[in-house]
């Protein structure tokens, strides 16, 4: 299955939401990384086929989706990042209602509703009205409804908000059980959400494609740009006063990525092009490394935040 996305712009009267986004997709899972109000929400929406491009195309398997029309919606699975739920509804009776919608048969969506339930770790909450969910739950009901169908196209706009660490680590994992049939496209500000599951990062940023390829190959180009220096408080203050001194600064390249204090000293972790300080060691690079070197526009006048 393939799913190109070609040439995608979204204008609104006073701005461009997407800029030419052209992409090719196979099946595997895809992590759509970028800050708040990059234009993350605007393609999924599009490619769920809630909202119209101003211009460009989604085609499926070479067809375009406008031509699909019903047959494009059977095969997807959307979670929205606002996503409603009728509080009167039990739980099994809301998956048995969006079951209905989506044109399955009763006795399959009663099977299907109890196992994806279990899977997302709802199995015996199927008589709780859903007024009564707590955050969490809500989420994990979400993720349970857009798989009903058995979609081609699992389409998830930040799935894991309002989930704990538990609840994560239970979604990624069902998440990578079913990536290698389906096309799944997760969006998110949370590198931790997709580190360890996506075949593919796609970047994107005031409305643009500004990279995508593996994690590993990404990951190589920062290297040699992560560093690890263990200083004292006193070094520490000196270098981020450096830093947002932004007139002055001997480093206008670097950035603090965290900090940490062990014993009497700080061990820091900095984003430069070259040793930002005496001592500084190189580090292997990971994925917030890569969203702050990718995103630095975001955190200009941040630094050591």
């Amino acid at each position: 299955m393939n799913l190109s996305i070609d040439s995608i712009v979204k204008r609104y009267r006073r701005a461009t939401a997407l800029d030419s986004v052209s992409l090719e997709l196979e099946e595997g899972l895809y992590g759509l990384l970028g800050p708040n109000g990059s234009g993350k929400t605007t393609l999924l929406r599009i490619v769920a086929d809630v909202l119209r491009p101003t211009s460009g195309e989604v085609r499926l398997d070479g067809v375009d989706k406008d031509r699909l029309g019903g047959q494009y919606r059977e095969v997807i699975g959307y979670l929205p990042q606002e996503f409603g739920l009728y509080k009167e509804f039990t739980v099994i009776d809301f998956m048995l209602y969006i079951a209905a919608l989506k044109g399955i048969d009763r006795r399959s969506a009663v099977e299907r509703s109890h196992m994806l339930l279990e899977q997302v770790g709802l199995e015996g909450m199927e008589k709780k009205s859903c007024g009564k969910l707590s955050g969490g739950m809500k989420r994990r009901l979400g993720i349970a409804q857009a798989l009903l169908n058995d979609p081609k196209l699992l389409i998830l706009d930040e799935p894991t908000a309002g989930l704990d660490p538990e609840e994560r680590m239970r979604f990624r994992k069902l998440l990578s059980d079913i990536s290698g049939q389906k096309i799944v496209l997760l969006s998110t500000h949370i590198v931790s959400d997709i580190e360890m599951i996506a075949g593919e990062l796609i970047l994107i940023e005031n409305g643009r494609l500004i990279g995508s390829g593996t994690p590993e190959e990404l990951l190589e180009e920062l290297r040699g740009q992560v560093w690890t220096a263990k200083v004292t408080e006193e070094e520490y203050g000196a270098f981020e006063s450096a830093l947002l001194n932004t007139n002055a600064s001997a480093h206008p390249s670097a950035r603090i990525v965290n900090v940490t204090r062990k014993g009497s000293g700080i061990e820091a972790r900095i984003l430069a092009e070259e040793q930002p300080l005496p001592g500084a060691r190189p580090d292997e690079p990971g994925l917030e490394d890569l969203y702050l070197h990718c995103f630095k526009s975001k955190y200009e006048g941040r630094r050591g935040d």
